[in-house]
């Protein structure tokens, strides 16, 4: 070998090109994980909050449900239910469409938004179903309400279902005091 070329020093064409191979291969990798990290961050997020906004409506919901006396009902069907509130106004939940998706609407108050499908099943005090007619109302001891929601990135479905047993309706009628 020359010596004058076995002097010289620094990397040669070859070690630079495999270097930057190299460097490039780790930038790479690190831009697809942190592109996986935020996609799978973004789907959490969007799923925690269309969870919560579910879970805050069955809530409201239940919550008013709760203090009912049969009295109060004026309309009952299976996206619809009108009762007379604590305060003595009329008040409706109900299912619309908000554009083309369906919402929940309590009056003209949204609940919750990019709903799928929304029911409202009547019980008598066993638990069977009864029909949801305006006949039924009497009859009426425990509501079940059911809200299924599509969150934004439109993966899978969010289903939650709560069983309210009014207070003023559980009966009494079966039992005998001595």
């Amino acid at each position: 070998m020359n010596p004058a070329l076995k002097d010289k020093k620094g990397f040669s064409l070859f070690e630079l090109i495999l270097a930057l191979l190299i460097g490039s291969l780790v930038i790479f990798g690190s831009f697809s994980l942190m592109n996986d990290y935020l996609s799978g961050y973004a789907f959490l997020a969007n799923r925690k909050s269309a969870l919560s906004d579910i879970k805050h409506a069955v809530n409201r919901i239940a919550s008013e449900l709760i203090v009912l006396e049969t009295s109060d009902i004026s309309n009952i069907s299976s996206t619809r239910l009108d009762f007379t509130d604590e305060d003595g106004n009329l008040t409706h939940y109900r299912l619309d469409a908000v554009g083309p998706d369906l919402a929940i609407f309590r009056d003209g108050d949204l609940l919750v938004d990019r709903v799928r499908d929304f029911e409202i099943a009547y019980m008598d005090g066993n638990g069977n179903a009864l029909p949801a007619l305006p006949s039924s109302i009497n009859a009426i001891r425990k509501i079940g309400v059911r809200i299924e929601s599509q969150p934004l990135d439109q993966e899978g479905t969010i289903i939650i279902k709560k069983i309210i047993t009014p207070r003023h309706f559980i009966g009494y009628e079966n039992f005998t005091f001595e």
